[in-house]
């Protein structure tokens, strides 16, 4: 049985995650249904035209996610952040992996977060912990992948000012921080659903690169040769954060050299800036 027998189900196809996962499933391929609120916006139109079967379901609806389930080989499964209702993301992790118990996937896998099962107190990590450990406790054939900060986070945190690039510093400037591209988390994904008895049971952190933002810097710099600077007095604020307090005293644990031996053409972030096509001066 070849890949494209075998259909794999998408959750949030048309977001970054999501979306680099349906790209890379495609490109394998396996028989890609991506689900999508509104499957007439673009990147849902964009997936279509790459093979994908685009369908309409709502983590709210358990009935549409069951007709959306029906007949799948696996479900990749990963959830918005829900900052001011935590309790809806969970809710809408655990309906999902009922549907897939209740349907019979041969293998789920689920994206959490890198750190989550380390008692961290960043609010969307321990929601993301407690869908894991539903997960496990219902039964499912599962994989979980706990990616680790993105590298396109950076396209948010960097400004540019006349010729001159900032990048907003959340945390001190000499501490590591662990990243990952998109296309990256979606090669796992994938690694995970053509290897199945390898991967299923296991929980993996995932990282392309170990940073500081004083390095990141470096980078922006040579990369789009022009100045860039670290704000470093954006600090404080950012540090007022669970989550960015928790990456300047704890931070991700990716072991990202046996990484790269499963995945070989893991990305680092000069390699990452140099593709990605942006410009942070468009």
């Amino acid at each position: 049985m070849t890949n494209s027998d075998k259909t794999i189900l998408v959750l949030g196809a048309t977001g970054k995650q999501g979306g680099a996962i349906a790209r890379k499933l495609l490109a394998d391929g396996w028989s890609v249904r991506a689900v999508s609120r509104r499957p007439d916006q673009p990147a849902a139109q964009e997936l279509q035209k790459k093979g994908a079967t685009v369908v309409q379901a709502n983590m709210d609806n358990q009935q549409s996610l069951l007709e959306a389930m029906r007949g799948v080989y696996g479900v990749y499964s990963v959830q918005p952040l829900y900052s001011k209702d935590p309790e809806k993301e969970i809710q809408h992790g655990k309906t999902v992996a009922d549907v897939a118990k209740q349907v019979g996937v041969s293998h789920f896998v689920y994206g959490s977060a890198g750190g989550a099962e380390r008692d961290s107190g960043v609010p969307h990590f321990e929601t993301k912990w407690q869908v894991e450990k539903y997960v496990r406790a219902i039964g499912l054939p599962f994989t979980i992948l706990r990616p680790t900060g993105f590298m396109e986070n950076f396209i948010e945190f960097t400004q540019a000012h006349e010729q001159k690039l900032m990048v907003q510093g959340f945390m001190d400037v000499n501490t590591k921080l662990q990243i990952i591209a998109v296309q990256d988390i979606g090669a796992f994904a994938a690694i995970a659903f053509n290897n199945p008895e390898k991967y299923k049971g296991m929980a993996i952190e995932i990282a392309g690169d170990e940073v500081t933002l004083s390095e990141v810097a470096k980078v922006f710099s040579q990369v789009f040769d022009t100045p860039c600077e670290v704000l470093e007095s954006a600090r404080d604020q950012f540090q007022k954060n669970k989550m960015f307090e928790w990456l300047e005293t704890d931070g991700y644990q990716a072991d990202i050299p046996s990484l790269r031996k499963v995945h070989p053409e893991l990305l680092d972030l000069s390699t990452w800036v140099k593709n990605s096509g942006w410009d942070p001066f468009v």
